[in-house]
């Protein structure tokens, strides 16, 4: 029998690594959650922030993860190309490759889901958005949801959700 994983999806529109920051306690640490799946970065850059004005933040996020959570997993989840802020995929891709590098020195483990979600002419195939062209259609979330699960299964038994 496989088991049963509790799944709180407690992501917010419009978020940013300083949003995450404040509300941390809220959105994670009182769940006291085994693993966490965490998507940030796309709002910040979007909004015009410098990479360090992305990373330091994170940086600080993963310190008070680990101290609040030393027992659970951290996932940080790759920052997806979308239609309307391709113009970003350069300052995205820097993003992704720093949280890559960066993963065994702060103790998260980097998932990179976007596989497949640009066309054969390197852009992101529209079918898969929203009409705001930022946001997956539901039916991509779907996908998107379970190449994150695989990869995560390929590095740790996804045993239970919380410590509790």
């Amino acid at each position: 029998m496989m088991p049963v994983v509790l799944i709180i999806n407690r992501g917010f529109g419009g978020s940013t690594m300083r949003d995450v920051n404040i509300l941390s306690n809220d959105l994670a640490f009182s769940y006291n959650p085994k693993l966490v799946f965490f998507y940030e970065g796309d709002n910040d850059l979007a909004y015009g922030a410098k990479l360090s004005n992305f990373t330091a933040p994170l940086i600080q996020f993963a310190d008070k993860f680990h101290h609040n959570l030393p027992l659970a997993r951290l996932f940080l989840l790759a920052i997806k190309p979308s239609p309307a802020r391709f113009h970003r995929w350069p300052a995205y891709r820097q993003a992704n490759e720093w949280m890559r590098q960066q993963a065994p020195a702060h103790g998260w483990t980097f998932i990179d889901a976007n596989q497949g979600l640009l066309n054969t002419n390197g852009r992101p195939n529209p079918r898969y958005y929203a009409e705001d062209g930022v946001h997956f259609s539901p039916e991509v979330y779907k996908i998107w949801a379970g190449n994150v699960m695989a990869a995560a299964r390929r590095m740790t038994p996804l045993t239970t959700s919380c410590n509790k």
